[in-house]
């Protein structure tokens, strides 16, 4: 019986997680926005899938905007600055005054009510803009966050992120902040970003370079404290933000593109190969294929075949390129992918690489001449890849047949 609960608890526990990553994906699309790491270049963001912990660099309209340091009102009136110390400007007038000779704030240091929240040592302080003046309100450490509702203030006490609920004053302690980085409120005041060490063991290969030292994106669903990770990233560990869509230059997907981000029907299985599976159609089979010195097989369904190599030599996709092709680089799984496929359906590849997705092999899983149907089917089907498993067992070819005697 024990067992049976636990079963059930651990069942139920991972539904939650995957309901959370299914729910807030469906708010960021009704409100129009993306969680995006900032951290890129030549204008360009990195926009986390949150359901399939995948990511894709688009660019923004306004980089400068988008790291922007400073911290504005909601209309837009006020801005908290640093410049020797903590500043308030009022960019209706012009005016400017130091607030605090050595205050700290975040980007999210505004409430609705006219106040703004900020750090100076180990203590909280509002300043209240009608007022013109500071009230300590705790013990905490630096940059602060007020949630676009206003009804929290969050804030690191030393060991953990607590919200302070401003209408009952009631103190709600969250996660350890240990190593921590953000944290970042949505812009219903419904979740909280925040990225901690941890992630794969051993580290994991971005592009092609080993990271030892992997971070996880968390995302933390202040009504009930449900959590779960969304993305895996190297050092440095750094804070990721919810950015409005009209913000990004977002393609419209079309054709093949539309399907490289769509995910899985329902009633999609598991199809294990080993150190990779994919979810597939009621049907799908994976067969191992003869291989020297490599891992080979397939998998066979709905009139499909999509092979795979993975080892040294597998083929990087280098002659499907554009314009014949559409090309996309994303992460999937964690892993960098390189997804091409042929702009004219029933002509060519398609197919996608993995330049490491463990054991120092690589990994190229492709179709050949498919139909438009078919094209599409392959690649969802390369969405929903996942990497873990067991080192394959190679399959040596069989002897040459003998020659009957003369």
């Amino acid at each position: 019986m024990l067992f049976c609960l636990l079963g059930i608890a651990a069942l139920s526990a991972k539904n939650t997680k995957q309901s959370l990553r299914v729910e807030l994906a469906e708010r960021q699309r009704l409100l129009g926005y993306s969680l995006v790491d900032p951290w890129a270049s030549s204008g360009e963001v990195y926009v986390v899938s949150v359901e399939h912990r995948t990511w894709t660099k688009v660019k923004t309209k306004d980089i400068q905007k988008l790291t922007s340091q400073q911290c504005s009102s909601p209309e837009g009136r006020y801005s908290v600055f640093h410049k020797n110390g903590l500043w308030l400007r009022d960019n209706e007038s012009g005016e400017t005054q130091q607030v605090d000779p050595d205050g700290q704030f975040s980007t999210q240091c505004f409430a609705p009510q006219g106040k703004f929240v900020y750090s100076t040592g180990k203590t909280i302080r509002v300043y209240d803009l009608s007022k013109r003046k500071s009230t300590d309100v705790g013990v905490g450490e630096s940059s602060p966050t007020w949630s676009p509702d206003g009804k929290w203030l969050g804030f690191d006490d030393g060991k953990h992120y607590v919200l302070l609920d401003q209408t009952t004053g009631i103190r709600r302690k969250l996660f350890n902040t240990k190593d921590s980085a953000g944290p970042d409120w949505s812009a219903d005041s419904r979740y909280l970003t925040y990225t901690k060490p941890g992630g794969s063991i051993g580290g994991f290969l971005f592009w092609g370079i080993k990271c030892i030292e992997p971070y996880r994106v968390w995302v933390w669903r202040v009504e009930d404290d449900a959590h779960d990770w969304v993305q895996e990233i190297c050092k440095p560990g750094r804070g990721f933000t919810w950015v409005k869509n009209s913000d990004l230059l977002l393609e419209q997907p079309t054709g093949e593109e539309q399907q490289s981000t769509a995910g899985p029907a329902s009633g999609w299985y598991k199809v294990d190969a080993g150190p990779f599976s994919i979810l597939a159609p009621s049907g799908w089979e994976f067969h191992q294929l003869e291989g020297v010195d490599s891992y080979v097989g397939e998998f066979v369904g709905d009139g499909v075949a999509l092979r795979f190599d993975f080892g040294g030599y597998s083929n990087p996709l280098r002659e499907e390129k554009k314009p014949a092709y559409v090309v996309i680089h994303k992460s999937i799984d964690g892993h960098p992918a390189k997804i091409a496929s042929p702009r004219i359906p029933g002509h060519g590849i398609t197919g996608v690489y993995f330049r490491n997705a463990g054991n120092a092999s690589a990994l190229t899983l492709f179709g050949k001449d498919l139909t438009s149907t078919q094209q599409d089917l392959a690649l969802k089907i390369f969405e929903t890849l996942r990497f873990g498993g067991p080192p394959p067992r190679y399959v040596v070819p069989p002897p040459p047949p003998t020659k009957n005697p003369q």
